[in-house]
């Protein structure tokens, strides 16, 4: 008589990291979708104005200027990342719609990304952290490239599956998920610059708190609030603002 004896099976454990390389593909398109084209423009602007450039132009630059960078900082960031308010369906769709216009790569992506960097801010683990490379002065030159652009052309992927699995299960937003396929930089703020606050109470739907520090992304929220189009938004609040400062100081 003979046992059969079962294959072991796989004990369940935490998700990896990174789903694997940036595909040679998405590199050959932010070559050519990004530092090609701006080069060109800077060469070009000169002699075009007056002739098929004008202001036209500039205004319609301004306007999606503006859609795209309140898509990721009102949209992309501080909604499907961190939560910090809560929207009606339409505006849940523009939003992802209206990020995915500044070509920053695709939204399921985008929030998995950022959410394993809190996860690990300036630890290994951290997608774009710029203390990689050391302390010294020309490491920390050689890092802040790399956390503003560089670690976009050498990245392993976010793994969706563990640092976004909200959005991976939202047909809508899987659908949107499919509007864009590679990374460039990204250039505007609108508030993001505010970011001691951010790390420190990451679900607050205003980065900019102090006196001075404009954040143009909260007034969004607040306009949104004010129709109801947005509700529950996670404003600061004087005792926690307060108590982040006082911990801040130690």
């Amino acid at each position: 008589m003979t046992s059969v004896l079962a294959e072991p099976t796989a004990t369940a454990g935490p998700k990896p990291l990174t789903e694997g390389p940036q595909a040679r593909g998405i590199l050959i398109a932010l070559y050519a979708f990004v530092i090609v084209p701006f080069l060109a423009v800077l060469a070009a602007v000169p002699v075009a104005w007056g002739g098929w450039l004008s202001w036209s132009d500039v205004a319609i630059g301004s306007v999606f200027y503006v859609v795209s960078g309140v898509g990721i900082t009102v949209g992309f960031h501080r909604y499907f990342t961190h939560g910090s308010f809560k929207a009606k369906r339409w505006l849940r769709i523009a939003l992802a719609l209206a990020g995915s216009v500044a070509i920053e790569g695709n939204i399921i992506q985008w929030v998995a990304d950022h959410r394993r960097h809190h996860a690990f801010s300036d630890l290994e683990g951290d997608p774009h952290s710029p203390w990689r490379f050391g302390t010294g002065y020309w490491a920390l030159t050689k890092g802040l490239f790399f956390a503003h652009m560089g670690w976009m052309f050498s990245r392993e992927l976010s793994n969706r599956a563990r640092f976004a699995p909200d959005l991976m299960a939202d047909n809508d937003i899987r659908r949107i998920d499919k509007a864009s396929n590679f990374w460039p930089l990204a250039i505007v703020s609108m508030g993001e610059s505010w970011h001691n606050l951010h790390h420190a109470d990451p679900t607050c739907a205003r980065h900019g708190v102090l006196r001075g520090q404009i954040d143009i992304s909260a007034r969004t929220i607040w306009l949104l609030e004010k129709t109801g189009a947005a509700y529950d938004v996670r404003w600061p609040r004087p005792e926690r603002l307060a108590a982040k400062m006082a911990n801040a100081s130690h």
